[in-house]
């Protein structure tokens, strides 16, 4: 259905733009006679207005259900890591690393970071470093 929508806006959009274009020309040539003039303009009422408004309205369809795919594809990604960063705590009973986090959600480290430092603040959790330097986030079950 996508492919079908997006040639279908393509080929709206180059016809009806194309169709304005050379019958604008054609009206602009002082050469053009009178009654071929009504007839360009008829052409551009019925085949040029319709099929580029059309098309762009076809177009900005498009990217409307772009945006709205890539939002859910964004909320899925994160309910997924919610969900591994809270079988990791409950594992660990409420200790996590980055590497941990990163290993179980399949995120890269800054990712990881990036998401244990939000929800430290949104948890008020305490960091923990092991003597090997190991940094840990403790949060309270």
């Amino acid at each position: 259905m996508k492919l079908f929508k997006t040639s279908a806006a393509a080929l709206l959009l180059t016809f009806g733009l194309s169709i304005l274009v050379i019958a604008d020309r054609k009206l602009d040539n002082e050469h053009t006679p009178p009654g071929d003039r009504e007839e360009l303009k008829a052409t551009i009422v019925i085949f040029g207005l319709p099929m580029t408004v059309l098309g762009s309205i076809l177009g900005v369809s498009l990217y409307r259900e772009g945006k709205q795919n890539q939002f859910k594809q964004i909320e899925g990604d994160r309910r997924q890591i919610q969900e591994q960063f809270y079988q990791v705590l409950q594992a660990n009973q409420g200790r996590i690393s980055i590497m941990q986090l990163a290993m179980a959600a399949k995120l890269p480290g800054r990712e990881a970071k990036a998401f244990l430092d939000e929800r430290a603040k949104e948890f008020n959790a305490n960091f923990e470093v092991t003597p090997e330097g190991d940094i840990y986030y403790k949060f309270d079950l």
